[in-house]
């Protein structure tokens, strides 16, 4: 994104003499939490669950997102990011629910296909 901001011009309306405290300080938690926290949590979640399990994290890191937005920020809650809020969540649920099963079909065929090579 730095590159394609520095191509189209970008940079030339950007000062770091412009940021305040509050911009510090929401860098410095991005840096972080999305950094440190999120990928030492990722690395863990990668030895205890399913991909599938793993995969969802890319669907629950918005709705973090827009939580804290609302919480500390100056987000606001539409109708309309409610509803996109429940339907991630929906298929979030629906991933999870359904890993196990489709695990089990995996193994299965493996299994069949090591029976039939033997």
């Amino acid at each position: 994104m730095f590159t394609v901001s520095a191509l189209r011009g970008d940079l030339a309306h950007f000062s770091l003499a412009r940021l305040d405290l509050r911009t510090e300080l929401a860098l410095l938690f991005l840096v972080l939490c999305g950094t440190v926290i999120a990928f030492g949590s990722f690395t863990w979640l990668l030895r205890v669950a399913s991909p599938a399990a793993v995969s969802s994290y890319a669907f629950v890191n918005p709705m973090v997102a827009l939580a804290l937005g609302v919480a500390v920020g100056d987000d606001v809650l539409t109708s309309r990011v409610i509803l996109s809020a429940v339907l991630v969540i929906a298929a979030v649920v629906l991933t999870m629910v359904g890993a196990p099963s489709s695990r089990r079909a995996s193994e299965s065929l493996v299994e069949q296909r090591l029976r039939a090579a033997t």
